[in-house]
């Protein structure tokens, strides 16, 4: 779970700092002879800081919700299970 949280966090973080990104779509070719024409259409994909925000709290508490419960070690004492099995 630790491994989730720290992509959803680093994921907050790029949606913070850069606030979307680009994406280009080929929309066609026309080939004269030796000419050749491209048309290509670009679209820029905000993210809203509300969500990168969002992730670095989710991502936050994911991470501390997981090194709670890995930090804790069960112990065993034998004579209190001998004694718990023997009655």
């Amino acid at each position: 779970m630790r491994a989730i949280a720290i992509i959803i966090i680093v994921l907050g973080v790029i949606g913070v700092t850069w606030g979307g990104f680009s994406r280009a779509q080929d929309q066609g070719a026309l080939n004269l002879g030796i000419v050749k024409f491209t048309a290509e259409d670009k679209e820029r994909v905000t993210i809203s800081p509300v969500l990168g925000f969002g992730a670095l709290i989710v991502g936050g508490v994911l991470l501390g919700v997981s090194t709670r419960k890995g930090g804790r070690v069960a112990t065993r004492d034998p004579q209190t299970d001998l004694k718990g099995n023997l009655e």
